[in-house]
């Protein structure tokens, strides 16, 4: 099995468990990332997909 890690912050323990796709990158990320996302700049993927895409979906 593949050790899988989230996009954002590297950890490991609770992507396994209930993490979430980037639905732009499908990269994982955990459960806190996309919490913080979600609460901060009010995205629903990771963070390199935030600083890609957001110049493009908020013009």
């Amino acid at each position: 099995m593949a050790i899988t890690r989230c996009a954002d912050c590297g950890s490991m323990d609770q992507v396994r468990t209930n993490g979430k796709e980037c639905p732009y990158c499908e990269r994982l990320l955990c459960v806190s990332c996309i919490n913080k996302q979600r609460k901060v700049f009010s995205w629903n993927g990771c963070t390199k997909c935030c600083m890609d895409y957001r110049p493009l979906v908020h013009k």
